[in-house]
């Protein structure tokens, strides 16, 4: 071990300089991988049932909102999670039902899903509707008035300048470990993009019952 406390961020092992010392697993971006794997019908490949078992085990022991190392806001595992799940990565299923349970208790009465960052509740938001949207099955799991909850909160959250409609940026990157909540990213971009996500697939289930 080194005496120096700069080179405790910079420690040298197997001649590698590995940032804090450790080897960061991040749960959002196993999942990202899983979806991409599935999409290219590549679920032979080495590692893909590890991965899996990681993201279940996230899940499973309740760390999904820790396990995101450099994704610290609310629900973005759920989300990417519900993504894979929609396309074809079945071993992830075991995670529904948690997934779907979890978002939909934790639901605030305007709508919204609170962040602990602060500014951060439309993003944390919009990853938790966006999961319940992608995972489908709404009658099953009476997930409609959740969302209907959820639309309304987002649209009151729109920022109207114009002919231009947009939503304050919400947190989709940070630093990770001792600075992810500190060292961060915003987009509004990014945050649109979800909200407009959001909205079309919202739009899809009214379609779908008239």
């Amino acid at each position: 071990k080194h005496s120096n406390f700069i080179l405790w961020f910079f420690p040298y092992k197997d001649k590698q300089n590995i940032f804090y010392g450790q080897n960061e697993v991040d749960c959002v971006v196993n999942a990202n991988v899983l979806r991409t794997l599935a999409l290219l019908d590549e679920t032979n490949t080495e590692g893909f049932r590890e991965s899996c078992e990681f993201v279940n085990d996230a899940f499973k022991n309740n760390l999904q909102n820790r396990c995101g190392v450099y994704y610290p806001t609310e629900f973005t595992l759920h989300y990417v999670a519900a993504k894979a799940l929609k396309d074809g990565v079945s071993c992830l299923e075991q995670c529904r039902d948690t997934i779907i349970r979890q978002i939909v208790s934790s639901q605030n009465a305007d709508g919204s899903w609170s962040s602990f960052i602060e500014n951060n509740d439309i993003q944390s938001t919009l990853y938790a509707v966006n999961a319940l949207l992608y995972l489908g099955e709404y009658e099953k799991y009476g997930t409609v008035p959740v969302i209907e909850n959820a639309i309304r909160y987002v649209l009151a959250s729109a920022i109207y300048e114009g002919e231009v409609t947009y939503w304050n940026g919400g947190v989709f990157f940070s630093g990770g470990s001792a600075i992810r909540y500190v060292h961060i990213w915003r987009s509004d971009a990014f945050t649109t993009a979800l909200a407009v996500e959001a909205l079309i697939q919202y739009l899809k289930i009214l379609k779908k019952r008239q």
